[in-house]
Parts: structure tokens; C-alpha cells; sequence
């Protein structure tokens, strides 16, 4: 039996892909055996079809290539800092209200990791009661 591997990175699961293609396996074995050392969600058959299409098509490159849109991350320190002003002065600001002082769409808003994460430390997990009481405990 085969074991899975608990960690690793698409660029990994790819180079497996390019592996067994240019073994010849077949789309379906190459996405058996990607699905038994990796997890199963690793690489859909679908995807594992595109990918050696790809290899097929001479492509040797197995990072993302670089796409035109929006950026990956908005979180810069200057916007966290300027979320974590807005929140500590008002505890029950809405993430709509946050972001639109900071000049960021509401889907662009960065996660409780990056933002709260100087205030949880600070907190210690302690709770409150009430808006005054918290206040209290951030000063």
C-alpha cells in the first residue's frame, strides 16, 4: 500500500503528472496514482488531462503562469494598520465600513489572520460583556 503524503505543493503534485506522462501511463492511471500518494482532491482528472496536454504541447514549466486581473493579496501593512486603527476604535465596525475608509472593495478586505492578529494577542482570549468592557481591556 501506498502512503499519502499529508504535505506538498501543486508544483509537486505537477512534476508527478509530467513523470508518469512521460512514462506513458494513460490520463486515468497518471490521475489513480496522484490521488493515491497525494490526497484525492490534489488533482482533479480533469486537471490532470489539461497538464499533459500541456507536457504534450511542450510546455517544461510546471509554475503558474502569470494572469491578468486582480492582485492575489491586498494585505500590505499600511492597510492592516489602517484596519486595526478603524477597529480599535470602534469594536462593532462593520467589514463593509472597514473597508470602505480604507479605500478597499469589501471582498478585497484581508482575513481576521492578518488583521486581528496583534489584538487577539493582546486580548489573551479574554471576553467581554459589553463594548465599554472591551474598551477597557484594549487600553
Amino acid at each position: 500500500m501506498v502512503g499519502q503524503l499529508e504535505t506538498y505543493s501543486n508544483v509537486e503534485v505537477r512534476g508527478s503528472v509530467r513523470f508518469s506522462w512521460a512514462k506513458r501511463f494513460t490520463n486515468t492511471e497518471i490521475h489513480s496514482e496522484v490521488s493515491a500518494v497525494y490526497v484525492p482532491h490534489a488533482m482533479s482528472r480533469p486537471a490532470v488531462v489539461k497538464w499533459c496536454q500541456q507536457f504534450e504541447d511542450c510546455r517544461t514549466n510546471l509554475t503558474d503562469v502569470e494572469r491578468q486581473g486582480r492582485p492575489a493579496t491586498v494585505s500590505t501593512s499600511d492597510i492592516v494598520q489602517r484596519m486595526e486603527d478603524i477597529i480599535l476604535n470602534n469594536g462593532r465596525v462593520s467589514v463593509a465600513h472597514t473597508a470602505q475608509n480604507v479605500g478597499i472593495s469589501v471582498g478585497s478586505t484581508p482575513c481576521d489572520i492578518h488583521v486581528f492578529c496583534k489584538l487577539k494577542e493582546h486580548l489573551g482570549g479574554r471576553q467581554f460583556s459589553s463594548d465599554g468592557f472591551h474598551r477597557q481591556g484594549i487600553e
